[in-house]
This record gives structure tokens, C-alpha cells and sequence, in this order.
């Protein structure tokens, strides 16, 4: 079952809160959890009160496809 999302979990990848996100982004952190909180490969904790968890390369994607490029 290599495209199931169990199959994707990586343990050895660093993941963010959106609190350390904004930190280093230097993001709101509401806008940081409207970025991510239905993206693909972010662990979401939670139905109306949420905790997410932001896997490195999931924060590289999301942030290389907001960069504007000439």
C-alpha cells in the first residue's frame, strides 16, 4: 500500500506546530493553521478544536507554491 498515508509517515521528519511556524515564518499563527489545516500529509488532531502537526516537507511545499516567481 505504498499511497495510503500510514505508508507516508516518516518519523525521522521534523514536525511543526503552527505556533513554531508562524515564529519562524513570521506568520500569524490563524494564518498559518488556514494554510495548512486541510493540506495533505498534516497530522489534525481533533474535529472542531484541532491540534496540527506540520511535517517539514509538507511546510516546504506549501511555502514554495505561495513564492511568486518571475
Amino acid at each position: 500500500m505504498p499511497d495510503s498515508p500510514v505508508a507516508q509517515v516518516t518519523f525521522d521528519e521534523p514536525d511543526f506546530t503552527p505556533q513554531e511556524l508562524a515564529k519562524l515564518k513570521k506568520f500569524h499563527v490563524s494564518k498559518i493553521i488556514r494554510l495548512f489545516r486541510d493540506e495533505p500529509g498534516v497530522l489534525r488532531i481533533g474535529k472542531t478544536h484541532f491540534t496540527l502537526r506540520i511535517p517539514r516537507r509538507v511546510a516546504e511545499r506549501v511555502f514554495a507554491s505561495l513564492t511568486v516567481t518571475k
